[in-house]
């Protein structure tokens, strides 16, 4: 056993008398590394995290600030009707389309859209192949911006990247937020790039004498469901228009309808 250590030790101190003495070949060999290196980077295919199937794509779908919720509906078939005659022909599956859209940002002028792709044995396209499938048939659509999403390897399905800015009032911070849209928008590595902050959006504001109400009879519930079926477009029954007639008559002091001019 001590034979073959003397050995070993032999041959380490060889190499490293050669390497003392040729010290000129270190860099060379230091620069060949790294040369090869980078040749094997580009060779190699590699990747942050590997790509998913999951057979579903999402799609968010945003309108101009105050659409209304018909107005959504409308744009919302438009959706949908670019997107049936993808049914069948090997990429999509079902189509589900849901408006307003699902989460605490949603509003009227939202819409979300549920892809269920082929079963992986029934088509020949990846998840990525038919979302810029999907992309390019949902291009050009007035009214609206839609955003095709995969879901991410971690469950997630937002944008990739988010900035979030803070600033002493709401005119300073649409300024920078503006100025960081367009910079993201000229970057060739985003796309689809939106702000959550809208100073367009009207606001309607609705202030109730509740004292008056409580004198005659009238429930809070009432009042609420008085004002939904005059905003919302749903079908008025006998009972809520006479409470309709008594609520604005007798109970609301004030109403304003604030908007930022366009």
């Amino acid at each position: 056993m001590n034979r073959q250590f003397d050995k070993l030790e032999n041959v380490y101190r060889r190499g490293v008398t050669v390497a003392v003495r040729q010290r000129f070949i270190a860099p060379v060999v230091v620069l060949a590394c790294i040369g090869a290196s980078v040749g094997l980077m580009k060779v190699i295919p590699a990747q942050l995290a590997p790509q998913e199937d999951r057979g579903v794509l999402f799609a968010f779908v945003k309108g101009a600030e105050g659409t209304s919720y018909n107005r959504m509906i409308g744009n919302m078939d438009e959706v949908e009707s670019r997107l049936l005659p993808m049914l069948g022909k090997g990429v999509l599956k079902s189509v589900s389309i849901q408006s307003p859209a699902f989460g605490g940002r949603a509003g009227d002028q939202t819409g979300f859209v549920i892809m269920q792709l082929e079963d992986w044995q029934d088509r020949s396209v990846s998840a990525q192949q038919a979302l810029g499938m999907v992309s390019k048939a949902l291009t050009g659509i007035p009214d609206v911006r839609v955003i095709p999403i995969m879901p991410g390897f971690r469950g997630g399905s937002s944008e990739a990247v988010q900035f979030v800015l803070g600033g002493s009032d709401y005119q300073e911070l649409y300024k920078w937020a503006s100025e960081l849209k367009h910079i993201a928008e000229d970057s060739p590595m985003m796309e689809g790039v939106d702000l959550d902050y809208a100073e367009t959006t009207p606001e309607l504001v609705v202030n109730i004498d509740r004292q008056r109400a409580a004198d005659l009879g009238i429930p809070v519930s009432d009042i609420a469901e008085t004002l939904e079926v005059m905003l919302g477009d749903v079908a008025r029954l006998p009972l809520l228009s006479v409470v309709k007639n008594m609520m604005f008559t007798c109970v609301v002091t004030k109403i304003a309808l604030r908007a930022q001019p366009i």
